[in-house]
């Protein structure tokens, strides 16, 4: 997201700035460790969301973004739900070209899409959930590796894609890094024994 258009981001914060927390989340447990305690387990309801769904670098959300919310007026579509991104692969072990991710909000399940936009279900109803504020990079990096060790250590197995929620405006610091608040989801379910 190094080169991010002030257009997509003003449409974000217009979209962000409007709407409520997402009432489907339900807290199931809260870890008593310090560290710990910003790492829940939750249950999602299974939702239709709309996406552009992408293919490559993550230097694109700009231009995915500006792409989503530019169909979704174009197809009269309501975009005032949170934005989220949602990630398939684990960049650290898959080349950057073959990276596939997507951009997309929750719709109602009769909503029609035309493309480039795709109608899909998150069907994952089972997920850990912290909440981050800072910027997007090794710090991050270290809140997924805290998450992943804390599903480890908590007898879960990660169990679907990676979710960013985008909880405010990405905004970019005096050194041109970008950064904000997002909740990281990650679909888990019980290891076996």
């Amino acid at each position: 997201m190094k080169h991010v258009s002030l257009f997509a981001f003003l449409i974000l914060f217009l979209i962000i700035s409007t709407i409520p927390a997402w009432a489907q989340d339900e807290d199931l447990e809260t870890p008593s460790n310090t560290e710990e305690s910003l790492i829940q387990v939750k249950e999602i309801a299974p939702y239709s969301y709309c996406a552009i769904v992408m293919t490559g670098s993550y230097d694109k959300h700009s231009e995915a973004f500006q792409t989503l919310y530019e169909q979704a007026q174009y197809q009269y579509i309501d975009a005032d739900q949170i934005p989220f991104g949602i990630y398939w692969n684990d960049p650290s072990n898959v080349p950057i070209e073959e990276l596939s991710w997507e951009l997309g909000f929750a719709v109602p399940d009769t909503q029609k899409v035309e493309e480039p936009l795709v109608l899909k279900k998150w069907n994952f109803p089972l997920v850990v959930s912290r909440v981050y504020e800072g910027a997007y990079d090794d710090n991050m990096n270290a809140v997924y590796g805290e998450i992943f060790g804390w599903i480890g250590q908590n007898n879960y197995v990660p169990a679907g894609p990676m979710q960013q929620k985008f909880l405010t405006l990405p905004q970019q610091d005096d050194e041109g890094h970008w950064g904000g608040t997002i909740e990281i989801i990650i679909p888990v379910e019980k290891a076996e024994k």
